[in-house]
């Protein structure tokens, strides 16, 4: 079931170049997925829910982060809404994990967002089939250390 409603801004926390608007938040997984994501322990990358925004900077454009600024990436080996992120790739470049909800920012549509398993069973977030991690080595709001590496990381065009 797909609700929409619309939420607060996210007050005087700085989000440099990241929309400050209303959002449309759904309902990401199915119930049996939501209850199996909040069994698999909360990390630094897990919340209950899990907010989508867009953020820019000149060399790279538009690009995906979370509700904090923190860059988005994709994995080009994934297939389709399928990690394919070893365990201990994981501990580099650790999944954007879904335990309830995921709220899509402004210029986003929320349908496009739904939930993957990772090799280690927990469940994260994707966009348009595409499993979604964090880089560790980015430190601030829109770092983008991690894009490029290997050839084979991005960050999540909108």
């Amino acid at each position: 079931m797909l609700r929409t409603r619309k939420l607060l801004k996210f007050g005087n926390i700085p989000m440099p170049a990241v929309t400050d608007t209303p959002a449309v938040t759904l309902n990401a997984t199915s119930a049996a997925a939501t209850a199996a994501a909040g069994s698999g322990g909360a990390t630094a990358s897990a919340a209950s829910g899990v907010t989508v925004n867009i953020g820019s900077i000149a060399t790279l454009g538009n690009f995906l982060v979370d509700g904090a600024g923190k860059t988005i990436y994709k994995y080009a080996t994934d297939s389709a809404n399928t990690s394919t992120c070893s365990a201990s790739s994981l501990v580099i470049w650790p999944p954007l994990l879904a335990t309830g909800t995921v709220t899509a920012g402004t210029g986003l549509d929320g349908t496009q967002f739904g939930t993957a398993q990772t090799t280690d069973g927990k469940m994260m977030v994707t966009y348009k089939g595409a499993p979604l991690y964090y880089y560790t080595n980015d430190t601030k709001p829109s770092d983008t250390n991690g894009n490029n590496v290997g050839g084979v990381w991005s960050v999540v065009a909108p």
